[in-house]
């Protein structure tokens, strides 16, 4: 795998053993990887323009916290975020995952379970954000909106979706609605 392409993942973890071991798996895994200690550090890379695909953070730093990584990252990016924490309790996974994180781990874990679960990211950031036909752009959002209404679907190679096509059934606002609403976001895609 050439450089430029290898997935570059940033590890912000003050247990040096712990944070070695994952910068070593990952590292054989062919991913590029830089490790730093505390949210300073951490903070500073994000705000250099340092581009990072994947960001692991531990929640608990010695001078702060990876929740506020998470909303500096969130500033920038819409990157993977991974929690590796031992905060165990259901206000910290629910804060984690509700201020943008993708994926939250608690301490103890295996090293070699972070890797699977990094691929597994990767598979599903990767499949949400590939064009679904040439010129359509199908974000996450996009996706779960078509799963949850179960109404868009998209013209094979065309860039406005069936239910602002197809005629109303008489009662049936939602699709005027919706029609109503693209009109002035065509150039918009449908996230």
């Amino acid at each position: 795998m050439e450089q430029d392409t290898k997935i570059k993942i940033l590890v912000v973890e003050d247990d040096i053993s712990l944070k070695d071991s994952l910068v070593r798996l990952l590292q054989n895994r062919d991913f590029l990887v830089q490790a730093v200690e505390n949210k300073q550090q951490a903070v500073e890379q994000i705000k250099s323009g340092q581009q990072y695909d994947i960001y692991l953070l531990d929640v608990w730093l010695p001078d702060g916290n990876g929740f506020d990584i998470c909303h500096e990252i969130r500033k920038i990016s819409q990157a993977i975020v991974m929690f590796l924490t031992s905060c165990d309790d259901e206000e910290s996974i629910t804060k984690g995952l509700d201020i943008g994180g993708d994926d939250y781990i608690t301490k103890p874990f295996n090293p070699l379970e972070v890797v699977a679960r990094v691929k597994t990211q990767l598979r599903r950031y990767v499949r949400y954000n590939q064009p679904i036909h040439k010129g359509v752009h199908c974000s996450l959002t996009a996706v779960v909106f078509a799963v949850r209404a179960d109404i868009v679907i998209a013209k094979r190679g065309s860039t406005t979706p069936a239910f602002l096509t197809r005629p109303r059934k008489s009662g049936q606002r939602q699709g005027h609605y919706c029609h109503q609403q693209a009109k002035s976001r065509r150039q918009h895609t449908l996230a």
